[in-house]
């Protein structure tokens, strides 16, 4: 298989790399917000578009591997094809400012 053929199955590698930063940055919200521990690998924003999808599946697995409550429907809606970032936060009640001062405050 090459790297297009890898693009063609997952239709979220073919969106802008903004759009997959906007969906890890939901994880992380619920993830914070839902009290899970505020260091993670999987938090960065940075790299390849490949890279942040890649550490928004890790992100959604650790809910499960750590415990951490995880909205019902959470996973369903930032792996849609169609997202809106904004839409999303607000359908699970997130703040990404008060997710952001939780994560400042562990600095």
């Amino acid at each position: 298989r090459t790297s297009e053929d890898s693009e063609e199955e997952d239709p979220l590698q073919r969106q802008p790399g903004p759009v997959a930063v906007d969906r890890l940055k939901v994880v992380k919200a619920a993830w914070l917000l839902a009290g899970g521990p505020v260091r993670q690998p999987w938090f960065s924003q940075n790299g390849p578009r490949r890279d942040v999808l890649t550490r928004l599946r890790a992100g959604l697995r650790e809910f499960a591997v750590k415990g951490v409550q995880c909205p019902p429907g959470l996973q369903e809606a930032v792996l849609a094809e169609k997202f809106a970032f904004r839409a999303c936060m607000s359908r699970f009640g997130l703040c990404w400012r008060t997710a952001k001062q939780r994560l400042s405050r562990s600095a």
